[in-house]
């Protein structure tokens, strides 16, 4: 279905108008697909598809508005493996497979859509948070039972998380970036929910005895969770400087007194809240997005109050948000039956843009690593785009390159530093920079007359590139290095 654009004066408070594109999304017609994972920016989902054998999963890859392609399932039954969690530029897919005939859990993983392989071969159990560059896994792991909660990283193998004495099951919901902090829920013998919070440093806190933490930011510092503390009841954030802010109680936003609301999911800022609730005159769950500008409001009255006319009696279910705050996620029920929506947040021009990959990269002749960003529009029809690469040494020759398609990291033949794009590659050759006395140099890129070569024309909206900056170094002898990476899916 062709997009609606709409503009939202204001729908994360911004003082400037965003655009916003809302998509419906067919489903396969075999599964009931659910979408438990979405890359940073909400470009690509990853699927968890329920067919009509009972307790069973297919794994999903969704790239809107292609329709959704299964995961290869390698020696796993097709219906024993589903998503659980991705990277944050969407290359690394983590999920779970049930070996036959034992049906020990083995968490595996796909790259760049191969796979799917062995985490690690002595890994069993679920994975059920992943840091945004994949290097950890939060979940509950064994070898291969009793299952518990654990980190692992490939370098530090498996450190356990211990729990609140009396603990008869409990999971991990959300781990920050750098695999310090973990956040979950616990349940005891009388079934009651304490949500905590674990670091490396100090070990496992509860945060509170009645309710359940669902994520935390991208740095661990704050956690969203739901149920009871104190004598309030709803939608919390939790810091540790600050305590408990309640953010939605019963009744909020015209819902039901009776229906506290439950948390969904929370941006990577953690300044961009999802949760649910429901109606007293429907029992359908409704959809509902916070801001500290704006509080909580129900999805769907921002949408219409913006000039969507949704279909008559569709029933948006409440939305994932991205890491990046802007894209919407969620299944929708409607007289097209079941189906999924779509809502991306675009302005026009705002920075930072993209996804950065291959991060940080490797070491230079200045002790550090050099980077990319980019900042204007990734409007195609504005074309007002440009690249800037910083970290690198003084007084050397460098330009770009870009590609429509990522890659594994590939060392270079003849220097160093690490290539994250892959054939057909633009080289801006023809635009060479130098770095000068600040170390940095920038490009505007003509989205409309790219080089000549195997990309040359025009970057069309809906593509997604990846970009990076070659320069000359010398470290000690004279050599060439790279910046990370950026992917950016651009728009109309």
């Amino acid at each position: 279905m062709k997009p609606l654009f709409i503009t939202l004066t204001s729908f994360l408070g911004a003082s400037a108008p965003a655009q916003v594109t809302l998509s419906f999304l067919s489903d396969p017609g075999a599964s009931i697909l659910g979408v438990p994972a979405l890359d940073g920016s909400g470009d690509r989902l990853f699927g968890v598809g329920a067919t009509i054998i009972p307790n069973s999963e297919t794994a999903w890859l969704w790239d809107p508005p292609s329709v959704p392609v299964q995961l290869p399932t390698g020696a796993y039954a097709a219906d024993r493996i589903g998503v659980r969690a991705c990277s944050r530029d969407g290359r690394i897919v983590f999920g779970i497979a049930d070996e036959v005939p034992v049906a020990n859990r083995r968490p595996v993983h796909w790259v760049d859509g191969q796979g799917p392989l062995l985490v690690s071969p002595a890994l069993y159990g679920n994975p059920t948070a992943v840091s945004e560059d994949g290097a950890f896994l939060a979940g509950n792991f064994g070898a291969p039972w009793p299952e518990s909660p654990h980190v692992w990283s490939e370098g530090s193998g498996l450190l356990p998380i211990n729990m609140p004495f009396g603990t008869v099951f409990a999971e991990p919901t959300g781990i920050s970036n750098d695999g310090q902090v973990v956040v979950g829920y616990a349940v005891s013998a009388a079934s009651q929910r304490s949500a905590w919070r674990w670091t490396a440093s100090a070990g496992t806190t509860v945060l509170s005895s009645d309710s359940s933490a669902v994520c935390c930011s991208a740095d661990g510092s704050i956690v969203l969770l739901h149920g009871a503390v104190g004598v309030e009841i709803g939608v919390f954030l939790w810091t540790e400087s600050g305590g408990f802010q309640l953010i939605g109680g019963p009744g909020v936003a015209g819902t039901s007194p009776g229906s506290p609301p439950q948390a969904v999911s929370i941006s990577a800022d953690g300044s961009i809240v999802t949760a649910w609730s429901s109606l007293s005159t429907s029992s359908d769950p409704v959809g509902l997005v916070w801001t500290s500008s704006t509080g909580m409001r129900r999805f769907n009255d921002v949408l219409t109050a913006g000039g969507v006319a949704l279909p008559p009696g569709e029933v948006l279910y409440p939305p994932r948000v991205s890491r990046d705050g802007n894209a919407f996620v969620g299944p929708s029920l409607g007289a097209s039956g079941l189906r999924h929506y779509l809502a991306h947040l675009a302005p026009p021009c705002f920075t930072p843009i993209g996804t950065r990959t291959c991060s940080p990269a490797q070491m230079n002749s200045t002790g550090g690593s050099a980077s990319i960003s980019a900042s204007g529009c990734r409007n195609v029809v504005i074309d007002q785009f440009t690249l800037r690469a910083e970290g690198l040494p003084l007084n050397v020759f460098g330009y770009f390159v870009a590609s429509p398609t990522s890659g594994p990291p590939t060392s270079t033949p003849s220097g160093q530093g690490l290539l994250c794009v892959a054939t057909p590659i633009t080289r801006f050759a023809s635009s060479v920079r130098f770095s000068g006395t600040t170390g940095s140099f920038d490009l505007q890129v003509l989205l409309g007359q790219l080089p000549p070569g195997p990309n040359s024309g025009a970057i069309q909206a809906g593509e997604r590139w990846t970009f990076q900056a070659w320069f000359r170094d010398a470290n000690p002898a004279p050599t060439s290095n790279l910046t990370d990476a950026l992917t950016v899916r651009f728009e109309l």
